[in-house]
């Protein structure tokens, strides 16, 4: 089945006077697939573009230095990692980036005491790309607010008040970028395979900085997945930025 994504300019929908139409049109995404695509959301594009380039750089490395960037805890979420199928064929390739780069750091923000372990696995930086970190926590903080302004918008539809799914200051936020490598693979004959296995996120919105001329999102049974060269997802409904 095949779905309408909304384009939807989140200055337009939060304002005073936003069309019955836009608004409307967003109720049926919500409820149907969870998905809009955004534009007018505040991000800078020259910090999308500039966090995307470093990333691609990244995962670019041959894999040896690559490998110099997982998790010493081997956590899924923290540095970088491959993921292959069952027959070993890789699928995935990411790289994650927590809000913190460790309990300090939270404890320093305001996190309360009973969060610190979810920063317990440090992040791991590329020592030649040393600006990195610091955009990566700026996209990760306007990936933040396009999520917020996301969430007023899905309770002004539903006929809420804005403020109904309000996170609390300082949410949990994971940075992922996502590289699905051309399938080459000559003895596989599966052109409808997920290179995301099915799952759901365990977040409340997710968002994803849409960029090239790939297909979009693909929902096969109960997966979701974006056919991306490098797909920047805020992990934490799906929304389109560009």
């Amino acid at each position: 089945m095949t779905h309408q994504i909304p384009v939807v300019d989140l200055t337009v929908a939060l304002g005073d006077h936003p069309p019955r139409k836009m608004l409307d049109e967003i109720l049926v995404a919500a409820r149907e697939t969870g998905i809009i695509q955004v534009v007018g959301h505040g991000v800078d594009p020259a910090l999308i573009g500039g966090f995307s380039r470093r990333a691609g750089r990244l995962l670019s490395l041959p894999r040896a230095e690559k490998a110099n960037l997982a998790s010493p805890t081997g956590h899924p979420h923290r540095g970088w990692r491959q993921w292959p199928d069952d027959f070993g064929r890789l699928e995935l390739e990411r790289f994650s980036i927590g809000q913190f780069d460790n309990p300090a750091d939270a404890r320093a923000a305001g996190i309360a005491g009973e969060h610190l372990a979810l920063y317990a696995h440090s992040n791991v930086w590329p020592p030649d790309d040393p600006q990195l970190r610091d955009v990566a926590f700026r996209y990760i903080d306007a990936s933040r607010r396009v999520a917020e302004r996301a969430l007023r918008l899905y309770a002004r539809v539903l006929g809420f008040p804005d403020a109904t799914f309000r996170q609390s200051p300082l949410p949990y936020l994971t940075l992922t970028v996502n590289d699905y490598p051309t399938w080459s693979y000559p003895d596989a004959v599966d052109e409808d395979k997920l290179l995301l296995l099915e799952h759901a996120d365990g977040s409340a919105v997710t968002v994803l900085s849409q960029e090239g001329d790939y297909e979009g999102l693909q929902v096969s049974a109960y997966g979701l997945m974006c056919r991306a060269r490098y797909g920047l997802e805020c992990r934490g409904g799906w929304v389109y930025q560009s």
